[in-house]
This record gives C-alpha cells, sequence and structure tokens, in this order.
C-alpha cells in the first residue's frame, strides 16, 4: 500500500492474520502506535512502515518475529528503546530505524547476532552509547549508518566487512581527540565496494592516516570535516581516481594541498577551508573541469590565485577568503559566469 493517502492508526486486527507474509504501509500518513499484535505474524517475512506519522514504542513482542528479514520503519516518530531481541532475529536482510526519535543506550558488547544483515541503519536517532562490537561480523553489510546520534568512543575493526558500500559514522561524538582515533580506517583497506564513507562532525583526532591512500579507488565520496584531525592531506589520495566529493574542512591540516591532486578529475567538491594549509593553490587544479566547489577559506594559502581555475568550466563556488593570496582575480576566472566568488 505504498504511497497512498492513508490515515488513521494501523488496526489492531491485522495481527489476526497468521499467514501473511509481507506487510507495507510506506510513503502514507498513518499515526497512532504499531500494535504489539503484529508479534502474531509468524509468517512475516517484511513489515515496511517507512515515512508514517506514527509514533509510541517498538513493541517488545516484535522478538518474537523470527521470520522476519525486512523491518523498516524509518521516517516516523518512534521513541523508546530498541528492544535487545530485535538484534537477534536472524534472518533479518535489512534494518532500518534511522529518523525517529529512538533513545537508548547501546554497548560495545552487545551482540548483534544477523548474519545476513545487509542494510543496517539507526541514524537520525538519539542514540547514546558506543558502537557494538559485534556489528564487524556481519560480513554481508553493505550499508551501515549509526549518522548523527550521541555515540562515542572507539569505532570497532570493520576487518571482516567486505561487502561494505557506504559507512555514515557523521554528526556523533566518536574519538577522543588523540592518536589511534583512526585507527579503524585502515581496516577498511582493499574494501573494493566501499564507494562512501563519512565521519564528519566527530572528535577524532590523530595524523590523517596515510592508508586512507590505500583504500578502494572505486571510493566517490570521502567526508572528514569537523574533527581534530592532524597532519597532512597525504600526496597519495591522488590515488582515489574516482573520488568526487572531498571533505578535509575544519581540521587541523598542515601543509601544501598535493600537487597530485589534479588527477582526481571527477571531483566535483573540494571543501578544505578552516585548517593551517599553506603554500599556494596547485595549477593542477586546473584540471579538475568537473568541479562545483572549491572551498579553501580560512588557512594560511599564498601566492596568485591559478589562472587556469578559469577550465573549471562548471564551478558555482569558490572560497578563498582569509588567506595569504596575493595579485588580482584573473580574468579567465571573472570569465565563468555562474560563479560566485567568496574573498573578503
Amino acid at each position: 500500500m505504498r504511497g497512498n493517502q492513508l490515515t488513521g492508526e494501523i488496526p489492531s486486527s491485522l495481527g489476526l492474520l497468521s499467514n501473511l507474509e509481507v506487510l507495507g504501509f510506506v510513503h502514507n500518513s498513518l499515526r497512532g502506535s504499531i500494535p504489539p499484535s503484529l508479534a502474531n505474524l509468524s509468517s512475516l517475512e517484511e513489515l515496511s512502515l517507512t515515512y508514517n506519522a506514527l509514533s509510541g514504542i517498538i513493541p517488545e513482542s516484535f522478538g518474537r518475529l523470527r521470520n522476519l528479514s525486512v523491518f523498516a520503519i524509518f521516517g516516523n516518530a518512534i521513541s523508546g528503546i530498541v528492544p535487545g531481541a530485535l538484534f537477534n532475529l536472524s534472518n533479518i536482510r535489512a534494518f532500518d530505524i534511522g529518523t525517529n526519535k529512538i533513545q537508548g543506550t547501546l554497548h560495545s558488547d552487545l551482540e548483534i547476532n544477523m548474519p545476513h544483515v545487509e542494510f543496517f541503519s539507526v541514524g537520525e536517532n538519539q542514540i547514546s552509547g558506543q558502537i557494538p562490537i559485534s556489528i564487524s561480523n556481519a560480513s554481508n553489510l553493505n550499508f551501515l549508518d549509526f549518522d548523527n546520534n550521541m555515540l562515542d568512543g572507539n569505532v570497532p575493526s570493520l576487518e571482516k566487512l567486505d561487502n561494505l558500500f557506504d559507512l555514515e559514522l557523521g554528526i556523533n561524538h566518536f574519538g577522543h581527540g588523540r592518536k589511534g582515533d583512526l585507527n579503524f580506517l585502515c581496516t577498511l583497506v582493499n574494501k573494493t565496494k566501499l564507494e562512501y564513507l563519512s565521519i564528519v562532525k566527530n572528535n577524532f583526532g590523530g595524523e590523517f592516516p596515510e592508508c586512507i591512500s590505500n583504500f578502494s579507488s572505486n571510493l566517490r565520496g570521502l567526508n572528514m570535516g569537523g574533527n581534530n584531525i592532524l597532519g597532512k592531506i597525504p600526496d597519495e589520495i591522488s590515488n582515489l581516481i574516482n573520488l568526487e566529493v572531498l571533505d578535509v574542512g575544519h581540521n587541523q591540516l598542515l601543509g601544501s594541498i598535493p600537487f597530485d591532486i589534479g588527477r582526481l578529475w571527477k571531483l566535483n567538491i573540494f571543501y578544505a577551508s578552516s585548517n593551517f594549509l599553506s603554500g599556494t593553490i596547485p595549477h593542477s587544479i586546473g584540471n579538475l573541469t568537473e568541479l562545483t566547489k572549491l572551498i579553501l577559506d580560512i588557512n594560511n594559502i599564498q601566492g596568485n590565485i591559478p589562472s587556469n581555475l578559469g577550465k573549471c568550466q562548471n564551478l558555482l563556488l569558490l572560497g578563498l577568503s582569509n588567506n595569504n593570496l596575493s595579485g588580482t582575480i584573473p580574468p579567465e576566472i571573472l570569465g565563468l559566469s555562474s560563479l560566485s566568488i567568496v574573498l573578503s
């Protein structure tokens, strides 16, 4: 019953349909609580209630749904805690409770027994605690999302997650602002399916890990902004030839922008604002013809603005304010009709 205009509450009498295997009310306007009686649907394999206005809690009795492979309540106003029994539904392939008001605390020693899970999202809730170490045993995972919660501590090794496609850890309190916080990233080396990685707005410290240069060349999005990362952007970052978004802004990075960044010819956004970067803007950035945003403000960058930035015909935003640049804006750049330049 996807995308209708259903209103009211989910009838508790649905719990009488003992042979029901799929129950979906996606993209409607249903309100009220999820009926505990749905736990009587012993044959249920898929329960999809995403994008409604449901409230209340996840019934504790849902731990009895042993055949469940899809549990999706994304985009509601569900609160309370996640019943522990749900983490032991061994047939689950998709577990999505994201964008709700779910609270509670996860513990590093929590046993998550979902050997077949491919999609696991608890993002955009109010969950505290730490990432359970056991999630790293879910070797079929391709999407793992803890984004936008109140989680802290260390991120465990993700070495066994060979199928990982997207890892979302942003907007939490991970890390301790010191060396070793980013060790887990080196467990993602050679994950050939990894395309998106976000650790933005946490408390990760330590040096920029050189092992990132050995990530799969399939990586398309690398978002590390808003942390306390030290050191230099490694020259070998240019190995990530399919990178489309590189965000290292709002850290404590030093040194120059690598000249070989001009090899990232698919780069669409390069955000390195609010660091301590020095040196000049490499002329090679003119090779990045797909670039739409180049944000380098609030650094210690010197020298002239390279005229060959005018080759970046798709450039919409160029942020260079609060640096030590000299000279004039090259006419080649001023000729980019859609460009907004921030220099002040």
